[in-house]
């Protein structure tokens, strides 16, 4: 059986409701707006490497989920392809900035694709749930943002 089918069992009425849902009332407020760049109080809810829609390319992508103020619960969105060198050097930084409150920080300097997913994931559940972070997202160059963790709050 493949992954879809089990999918289906395991959904097997989704597609009628998301037909019913987009049909109905309830869906016409949700509306998130776009961020501005700003200064925020942010926790990571996912991270990920996985490959880029257009081109199939490595990328390290990072949710973080703002707290507070006027956006909170809205989503700012890091992708980071790491195919080259700085590149691969601009996600390790970040990566340093969220682990530099934990004492069980794991060495930042994969080898691999492979090591760098398995990482990812590590950190991950490092810092789920105990930390959180004072975003800077701003314009960067070419039409870029650029991240930048101003603090890390430890909450346990």
């Amino acid at each position: 059986m493949s992954i879809f089918e089990q999918w289906d069992e395991q959904f097997d009425s989704i597609f009628e409701e998301v037909a019913e849902y987009e049909a109905s009332s309830d869906n016409k407020d949700v509306d998130y707006a776009e961020v501005p760049h700003g200064t925020y109080e942010v926790a990571v809810e996912t991270m990920e490497i996985k490959a880029t829609k257009s081109s199939g390319k490595p990328m390290l992508t990072i949710w973080f989920r703002i707290l507070e103020g006027e956006f909170e619960n809205n989503i700012i969105f890091y992708n980071q392809v790491i195919e080259k060198d700085f590149q691969i050097s601009m996600a390790k930084k970040m990566l340093k900035k969220l682990v530099s409150e934990s004492d069980k920080a794991p060495e930042i300097n994969p080898k691999s694709f492979r090591e760098f997913g398995s990482l990812v994931m590590d950190i991950q559940e490092l810092i789920a749930d105990d930390f959180e972070y004072l975003l800077e997202y701003k314009a960067g160059k070419n039409g870029f943002s650029n991240y930048n963790i101003k603090k890390v709050f430890p909450l346990a």
